[in-house]
């Protein structure tokens, strides 16, 4: 326990070449040993085109005379117009819906609410009625009247049949 353990470095890095040795005297600085290595080393290969400017990029692609890709490109160019085309249509037809939509909650936004709140009533029973029709029912759609009528006659009559049994069972 009292023994120290020697610290030995490896011989590809010197002592004084680590980051957090402080610097001796008269060793070199990093931007000497880079200079050095970068003399030391060869350049780097070069490709002949190397200096060549690149293409430049177009949206319309450029059909070659005479090229293999001639009857492909000739081939798809109208699908891909058409399909242009048709984004175009759907993204004004969307807007136009939209707009319509909003339009629309503005000028019948109290016949809007009047219908959320017979669909979501405050009134605990009414709403408890909805909530077990649509677990019954998963096509229930608790937004029409009718439905929500019939929902409301099924459960009272059920509401009713359970406070008869029950008053019948009670001790005279």
């Amino acid at each position: 326990m009292g023994a120290r353990m020697a610290r030995s470095a490896s011989p590809a890095i010197p002592e004084g070449a680590m980051p957090d040795a402080p610097p001796r005297a008269g060793a070199a600085s990093s931007g000497e040993l880079l200079g050095r290595l970068r003399a030391a080393l060869p350049a780097p290969a070069r490709c002949a085109q190397a200096d060549a400017p690149l293409p430049a990029v177009s949206r319309e692609a450029e059909i070659l005379p005479n090229s293999w890709l001639d009857d492909l490109v000739r081939q798809y160019r109208p699908a891909a117009q058409r399909l242009r085309r048709r984004r175009r249509l759907y993204r004004r037809a969307s807007l136009l819906a939209m707009a319509v939509a909003a339009l629309a909650s503005a000028v019948f936004w109290r016949d809007l609410r009047a219908s959320y709140l017979a669909a979501y009533p405050a009134e605990p029973t009414k709403r408890e009625a909805l909530r077990a029709c649509s677990l019954e029912n998963p096509s229930f759609i608790r937004f029409l009247a009718d439905e929500r009528a019939a929902c409301y006659e099924r459960l009272s009559s059920r509401l009713l049949g359970a406070e008869a049994a029950a008053t019948d069972d009670l001790p005279r």
